[in-house]
């Protein structure tokens, strides 16, 4: 199949390869947990890379920007004339209502749910215990719908239930064979599916990068893909327009309005945006394109860093229009090309060793009842590599972490995890943990040895419940110790 996107240098894009090494390095200095990133001039790609070991078939889960997939698939139903905008939600679903009916739920149009203006103030089924598509008309709402911009996951979850209610088929299936297959989407992308069947279509989507890019590209494109019409144009303008103020968000780029289930930004762009990094910023008037994904949890100045300096550093040169060609920079454009084929996602950095090192290898750590509910630790070192086995409750696990580096272990579906330590100073080591599977979260601890004790602090930050203990502080001592453990 033909390829969505060709290459060139950044120099024929009209973009100097210094300025892709400066928006890299304002990524790196502001450590931003990028995993992959493309740069696209129409349908042409001048800057693509990977942090190791993350590669351009990874099948990444991009969180809501499943949302911009799920209203696409809602433009298709519009235009075959299945559903319209003005449609109340509640016709659809009346198996799910309660037998008193709240008004303002009963109000609540299709064209509420597009643009976050729903009746409620945050998602369901976080606050419902039972079917997650009911939670959304068993919730009390909090305002009337049509109002106020409230980002509610739940309704985006409804829209994608109301796809497949009314196609009979999986949303994502529906979306392929009205013109994603024929862009080479991923065979094996997917959406996750809600306990009770349904594909998560505000947070669930599991894909590639590029992947992304290509869908981004056709909405970028108005629907098209060379001669052949994708999504519709018409229901695209709408979607990438401003239909509701989101003035109140907190990042700049977010306060530039909300069209349907897709974000404006400034210099009258567009976004798909995916907790945790995943992004595709939109520029239709100058064809210019940035996709990112990654894992940004842990720092809430993130997006806005990528923001900035995709438009510092790489929209400058294109302003409203395509930018020229400028002069090869052979030595400049090789500089670029080893670092993109180079780079390594981060890792914990330090010593290999330390005075405290041979003195707790193998030893076992016991911790008296606390509210963390970790019982014991056994740290132990074996080349360049180390393991820390440990016990949560019932249940004991097994890490192995690489010293200054990362140790990569597979995980199901393509995926993998991965961990790092060292010693930063002769009593403290530092581990971190990174899963990176279809619910990304990240754990760091730090060890303080002293005498035959230990302090611990640990850090998660990320959604994924299985590590929802690993936050806080402990100390124990030391006893020695051997048993059976499962790995993490």
């Amino acid at each position: 199949m033909e390829s969505v996107f060709s290459y060139i240098t950044p120099e024929d894009a009209g973009v100097p390869s210094t300025a892709v090494e400066a928006f890299l390095d304002r990524l790196e200095k502001m450590n931003v947990g990028i995993h992959g990133f493309c740069l696209c001039a129409d349908d042409k790609i001048f800057a693509e890379g990977y942090w190791k070991p993350f590669h351009s078939t990874y099948p990444h889960r991009m969180y809501s920007i499943g949302k911009s997939f799920t209203s696409m698939a809602i433009g298709l139903l519009l235009e075959e004339g299945r559903i319209t905008l003005s449609d109340k939600i509640c016709d659809y679903f009346s198996a799910y209502l309660p037998k008193k009916v709240h008004p303002y739920i009963a109000m609540m149009t299709i064209k509420h749910l597009l643009t976050m203006t729903t009746a409620h103030t945050s998602t369901t089924y976080k606050q419902y215990q039972g079917n997650w598509v009911e939670s959304f008309f068993h919730v009390l709402p909090t305002h009337m719908p049509g109002t106020i911009f409230s980002y509610d996951t739940s309704a985006t979850h409804v829209l994608a239930a109301l796809v497949e209610k009314v196609t009979g088929m999986e949303m994502l299936e529906y979306l392929r064979i009205n013109g994603l297959d024929s862009l080479g989407f991923s065979k094996e992308a997917y959406f996750i599916k809600d306990p009770y069947g349904v594909s998560q279509g505000g947070s669930g989507l599991v894909c590639t990068l590029l992947d992304m890019a290509k869908f981004a590209y056709v909405l970028q494109n108005g629907g098209m893909y060379k001669d052949k019409k994708i999504f519709p144009k018409n229901y695209i303008l709408e979607a990438t327009s401003k239909q509701i103020d989101t003035s109140l968000n907190g990042v700049i780029d977010e306060q530039q309005g909300y069209g349907y289930q897709m974000w404006r930004t400034r210099h009258n762009g567009f976004a798909l945006y995916g907790l945790g990094g995943q992004l595709a910023v939109c520029h239709p008037e100058s064809k210019l394109m940035l996709v990112t994904m990654g894992d940004t949890m842990e720092d809430p100045t993130a997006i806005q860093t990528i923001y900035s300096g995709f438009y510092e550093e790489i929209a400058i040169y294109f302003g409203n229009k395509q930018a020229q060609k400028i002069p090869s920079n052979e030595t400049a454009y090789k500089k670029l090309r080893h670092r993109l084929e180079t780079s390594s996602f981060s890792c914990v950095m330090g010593k290999n060793n330390s005075l405290y090192a041979t003195k707790i290898n193998g030893k076992k750590f016991l911790f008296e009842a606390n509210e963390i509910g970790i019982k014991y630790f056994i740290l132990s070192f074996s080349e360049d590599k180390g393991f820390i086995e440990f016990q949560f409750g019932d249940t004991a696990y097994k890490v192995t972490f690489g010293m200054n580096k990362l140790h990569v272990t597979a995980l199901n579906n393509g995926q993998f995890c991965a961990a790092s330590g060292a010693w930063l100073e002769e009593h403290t080591f530092h581990l971190r943990y990174h899963d990176w599977g279809n619910d990304l979260a990240q754990v760091k601890a730090t060890l303080c040895f002293r005498e035959n004790s230990v302090s611990v602090a640990l850090k998660r930050t990320g959604q994924n419940p299985k590590y929802a203990m690993f936050n806080g502080f402990v100390s124990g001592e030391m006893e020695n110790f051997s048993g059976s453990v499962e790995h993490l």
